[in-house]
């Protein structure tokens, strides 16, 4: 064994401790009974183990049997005699046990020193103290203790380094910076025959730092070792290994590399390992190379349905689909190949158990982008798997979401091993030579395999390289079912010449060629003018030598049902927008709103000041519309429903009708008798109509015809052109026509979507045609459009049909309700809203209690001795909802009348679990009349 400064005893203490084990043994020999008793009694006292001879021979025989640490001799027979006695002691015990004398003050010096010649290793003069005597025996018992494990220590260091020279692996120790403090036989024997360290051992040298600069063949695993080492050096791991070729002048062989850090380090801090296993790698290869031959002799005889197989699922990845919880629900057979697992034993478990811990978090943050991702959404990365052998082995691929796709609701992946590169390069003779086998065995099944081609169901494409271009050789019956007419003369034709200008298709047939890659790509192709693109997913795969195959998958359905979620998620954000502000803003609006009642009714009529409180009162009024018209489209404004006869409806619109449209623009009624009766809003209807109307005049700026007109209809389940928008059943249509300039495909598509106009800037909301939209559908009915550039527009409305009402709209009620006497509750959390609430109903003449939250109301109603008639509280409150408020004072006062007032929409207040249907409902804004004359309503019904 080759040392480098090396100590001997690195892991022996310098500094001994107090006894923590087995006490001292100690010696005394005393032929004077009281003295050694004496002796022995101090010494027991103190801690220490006590043997007592009284001659030479029972002293050595004691000394012998017992690993006496100390031996204490007491001087009471000449020095000659004291002299042999330890001479004695000492060859027993190999010299290593030390001895104390005891004498007296009046020995001669002389004599002492002759005594430690002779082996004393200390002496203690008469008189002592006991404690002087202790700590000397316990110095010497220490120093022997000590004496004795260095010994061991450099003995077993010397077994040490003639076992590890007996090993047949190169071993090295490490410093905790690397350097080599110590090399084994095998380990100089090696560097001298292959001309490594320059022919030396090496010892020194910086082991990392010299993997670290190597360079040439092997360099790559060099620089792996290097960081491997560091890292159990640094405690980052505790072993590492590696599997290497050492390209020797002598020949070229292949080792595992194995470093382990030690437990406890001292000077050494791991251990390096370089064990030879050329023999199992040429196995390996041998081996792989029959399993190759094998895989092409069975893909020569293989069945059509292999064939198929190989070639489209391109079996010598690693492909498999990942349920939405993460766990492998489908694995490829080829995953036996890759990973040495078999399908079963992957199905049901979670690939990130099989990925190294350096990895685990890249497949982590990929799995959540790609299942969090849109649909479609494709990830790629490369990581460590687990063989079932424990090696890794690293592969690369990609997934992609098609959580989506009913047909997967998965997550698929394909993968290749990339840990063989190596491997490959040198056995590239071997399977180039088993391709051209190979390729001869496929060309005798060529027809065969031209007939399943052309059965594909999916349209495939074969592409040869010509040049720098692309030659579409073949395509199978789906591919020309698929593009016909436009390619009926496509076969024999370039990349080129068949696509547009800048398309990424060529480009990547061109990678795919080149790098021996499969691409996917989605894709929008337009077959003419005027027609909408149809999308397509592609799929390009090489086929050696010079050929690649695409495989299409029209997606043109899915791409427009993806399209149409989008535009409804849009639809809806807007709407959930316009209802989230629609609170505050009735509120704001009935303060305005009141306040401007108030002054106008204190201002005298010829008061200058009416104009600016007339004028606030009307922006009010349309600041309420414009929250109205924005519930509308989204489809959340609070409908007052009545049955109506739409006749009626429109013959009472008719009369503002002409003064919208002007004189240029002719108006024509068509009234069908006997129609039958809707439930609608009257209201909303007629905003309907008058929306649909004012866009039928931007569209005649010449001056035209409008044509309103109702109808019975009956809808079957053969109507095509109603089929899948209005459903089956009796309705009454409302239908506008006009003779405008009329709308193309794309502009009748968005007719109905918010914010969408075609007016200049300036001109137009694009909230009209969606409000329209929003009402019909709020109101149970259903709107088409027919329209062409020039032609005009037709709007139909359809109202399913019901039985008669008793009344065409809600009764507004007195105009001038009675004034009151009564005394009511007011719960409204808003101060500005509750001052008005509470100012009209004072004027009114009501006593008013009021309460700023739900429980101050419940306190307020307990104090209060006299009745309650009426509680008229905020619906949505925080802490106590107004429900609840009605809920807990009809307990104590059951006949208390309730009044609910809010500015959320209706379906806001359903989401709260608010219901109106029992109560009188004032929805803000309100104006003091009418809120006034509803509390009137409620007292007295």
């Amino acid at each position: 064994m080759l040392l480098r400064d090396f100590p001997q005893s690195s892991h022996v203490s310098a500094t001994v401790m107090p006894f923590q084990d087995a006490p001292p043994i100690v010696l005394v020999i005393d032929d004077a009974g009281d003295q050694t008793r004496g002796v022995a009694h101090t010494l027991r006292a103190g801690g220490f183990e006590v043997l007592e001879a009284d001659s030479v021979a029972h002293a050595v025989e004691l000394a012998a049997r017992a690993q006496v640490d100390v031996v204490v001799l007491n001087a009471w027979r000449p020095a000659a005699d004291e002299f042999e006695v330890s001479r004695s002691l000492k060859q027993a015990t190999s010299g290593v046990l030390p001895i104390m004398h005891l004498s007296s003050q009046s020995a001669a010096s002389a004599a002492r020193l002759a005594g430690l010649e002779f082996g004393a290793d200390g002496y203690l003069l008469h008189p002592f103290d006991s404690a002087e005597l202790c700590a000397a025996v316990g110095a010497l018992a220490r120093l022997k203790r000590n004496e004795v494990a260095r010994a061991a220590h450099v003995m077993a260091n010397a077994l040490l380094h003639e076992a590890l020279d007996t090993l047949a692996d190169h071993v090295a120790l490490l410093a905790p910076n690397g350097d080599v403090l110590a090399v084994n036989q095998a380990w100089v024997d090696f560097a001298a025959a292959n001309g490594y360290w320059n022919g030396g051992s090496g010892l020194g040298t910086n082991y990392p730092d010299v993997c670290e600069c190597a360079s040439g063949a092997g360099a790559e695993e060099a620089r792996a070792a290097a960081i491997g080492i560091r890292h159990v050096l640094t405690g980052v791991r505790d072993t590492f290994t590696l599997n290497y070729p050492c390209h020797s002048p002598t020949a070229e062989r292949w080792f595992r590399m194995s470093v382990r850090r030690v437990a406890r380090p001292g000077t050494v801090a791991a251990i390096v390992t370089h064990a030879d296993r050329t023999d199992e790698q040429v196995a390996a290869n041998i081996a792989m190379a029959e399993r190759d031959k094998a895989d092409a002799a069975h893909a020569s005889r293989a069945s059509e349905e292999a064939l198929f197989r190989a070639l489209t699922e391109q079996s010598r990845e690693f492909i498999s689909i990942l349920e939405p919880d993460g766990r492998f629900r489908y694995v490829s057979p080829s995953v036996q190949r890759t990973l040495g697992y078999t399908p079963d034993e992957l199905l049901g478990t979670y690939p990130v158990d099989f990925v190294h811990d350096e990895d685990r978090a890249t497949m982590l943050a990929t799995y959540f982008a790609l299942s969090h991702g849109g649909p479609g959404m494709v990830a790629e990365m490369t990581v460590r798997l687990r063989h079932k052998d424990g090696s890794w082995r690293h592969f690369e691929g990609g997934g992609q979401n098609l959580l989506h796709d009913p047909a997967v609701r998965g997550i698929t992946s394909n993968a290749r091993d990339v840990t063989a590169r190596v491997e490959a390069e040198r056995a590239t003779q071997i399977a180039a030579q088993e391709r051209e086998r190979l390729v001869t065995s496929l060309g005798q099944s060529e027809q065969r395999l031209r007939a399943q081609f052309m059965k594909l169901p999916v349209a495939t494409f074969l592409w040869e390289a010509r040049g720098d271009d692309f030659v579409l050789v073949e395509l199978n019956d789906a591919a020309e079912r698929l593009m016909m007419p436009l390619w009926a003369d496509a076969v024999g034709r370039t990349a080129t010449d068949l696509f547009p200008a800048g398309w990424p298709v060529r480009d990547d047939i061109v990678q795919c060629v080149r790098d021996g890659v499969v691409v996917r790509r989605s894709i929008a192709y337009e077959f003419g003018p005027g027609e909408e693109p149809r999308t397509f997913d592609l799929t390009i795969g090489p086929q050696l030598p010079d050929r690649v195959i695409v495989h299409a998958i029209e997606t043109t359905e899915q791409t427009r049902l993806a399209n149409q979620l989008r535009q409804a998620q849009r639809m809806e954000a807007v709407g959930q927008l316009a209802g989230g502000v629609a609170h505050d803003f009735n509120n704001l609006l009935t303060v305005i709103g009141a306040h401007t009642t108030f002054l106008l009714e204190g201002f005298s009529p010829n008061d200058p000041r009416c104009v600016d409180a007339r004028a606030i009162r009307e922006a009010s009024g349309r600041a309420a519309a414009l929250t109205r018209q924005l519930l509308a489209f989204s489809r959340k404004q609070i409908l007052t429903p009545a049955v109506v006869d739409l006749n009626i409806v429109v013959e009472d619109t008719h009369r503002m009708l002409g003064r919208l449209l002007g004189e240029d623009i002719e108006i024509v009624e068509r009234r069908a008798p006997n129609l039958g009766l809707v439930l609608v809003d009257v209201g909303q209807i007629e905003q309907v109509l008058m929306n649909v109307v004012l866009n039928a005049r931007d569209a005649m700026p010449q001056g035209g015809r409008l044509t309103i007109a109702t109808r019975e209809v009956t809808v079957a389940a053969d109507s095509s052109f109603l089929r899948g928008i209005v459903p089956v059943g009796h309705y009454v249509v409302l239908s506008v026509a006009d003779t405008g300039v009329g709308m193309d495909a794309a502009t009748k598509a968005r007719v109905f979507e918010p914010f969408f106009t075609t007016k200049e800037v300036g001109k137009g909301t694009g909230l009209g045609l969606s409000t329209v939209f929003g009402i019909v559908s709020q109101s149970g009915g259903y709107i088409t459009v027919e329209s062409a550039p020039g032609e005009g527009a037709t709007f139909d409305v359809y109202f399913p049909v019901v039985r008669p009402g008793d009344a065409l709209e809600p009764s507004l009620g007195d105009p001038h309700p009675q004034r009151g006497g009564e005394t009511v509750l007011l719960v409204e959390d808003d101060p500005a809203v509750r001052h008005i609430a509470k100012r009209v109903l004072v004027r009114e003449g009501y006593h008013v209690l009021e309460a700023a939250d739900g429980r101050a109301a419940l306190a307020l109603s307990a104090s209060h001795d006299g009745p309650i008639d009426a509680v008229i509280t905020d619906a949505v409150m925080p802490g106590m909802t107004g429900v609840v408020v009605l809920d807990q004072m009809r307990i104590d006062r059951p006949n208390c009348k309730a009044i609910l007032m809010s500015g959320y929409t209706d379906d806001e207040m359903t989401r709260r679990g608010i219901s109106t249907s029992d109560v009188t409902f004032v929805q803000k804004p309100f104006t003091p009349a009418d809120f006034a004359r509803q509390v009137r309503q409620a007292l007295d019904s």
